[in-house]
């Protein structure tokens, strides 16, 4: 599990839909969700058994930990859509699990 904190969600009724997948190689994605919403904050995590080097198709990095190298960043979008959390794996024989939440923006 990752926590980030972030401000401006919906107050009432914030979490939108969830998606999670696990593989190995160099392309890691959390799987598709659809959002309901205008404007949402997709929030992706992942853990790996190498260490991932950076986020990829617009979900961006906000930490790489140093002591395991697993992932948690974000991507804020505009339009009703379908988006996964996407990272790149330094190995392509390492194990991972990447997880994604949808949250609506007030």
């Amino acid at each position: 599990m990752r926590v980030g904190e972030y401000s401006g969600l919906d107050p009432v009724n914030p979490l939108d839909t969830s998606a999670s997948a696990s593989g190995s190689g160099v392309t890691v994605s959390s799987g598709n969700l659809a959002t309901s919403a205008a404007s949402e904050l997709i929030f992706g995590a992942g853990y790996t058994s190498n260490q991932f080097v950076g986020g990829t198709n617009g979900f961006i990095s906000r930490i790489i930990t140093p002591m395991d190298e697993d992932i948690a960043g974000d991507e804020f979008v505009g339009t009703q859509g379908t988006y996964a959390a996407t990272a790149n794996n330094a190995a392509s024989s390492a194990s991972w699990v990447m997880q994604a939440a949808a949250f609506r923006v007030a």
